[in-house]
């Protein structure tokens, strides 16, 4: 089933016919402002502005910036990640007391 919404996403973004791409994304984006009616999702919003966003450059330019600011976010956490599982195998024996034990705490 991932592969049928993936190619037919692939198809509309890549189809010659521009009005096609803004149509379908105005009516994700619609579809996904009623996301809370029990056929439609909230996951049809973002869907619709990244097929805008082929066509849009105001779109286009708020896409990107969404995307990078989401890839630093996801880098920062996950470095915070590290760092705290390295700081943890570095905490003493909480049992006896004594650096020189240490304990993987995960």
């Amino acid at each position: 089933m991932k592969n049928f919404f993936h190619h037919k996403y692939h198809w509309v973004k890549h189809h010659h016919n521009h009005w096609v791409r803004k149509i379908v994304g105005v009516l994700l984006i619609l579809g996904g402002i009623l996301g809370f009616l029990p056929v439609l999702g909230f996951w049809m919003a973002p869907l619709g502005m990244m097929l805008l966003a082929t066509d849009v450059p105001g779109i286009r330019r708020f896409n990107r910036r969404v995307y990078v600011r989401w890839g630093r976010f996801m880098k920062r956490r996950q470095l915070a990640r590290e760092a705290k599982l390295d700081h943890n195998k570095n905490v003493p024996d909480s049992r006896t007391g004594d650096p020189a034990r240490t304990t993987d705490r995960r």
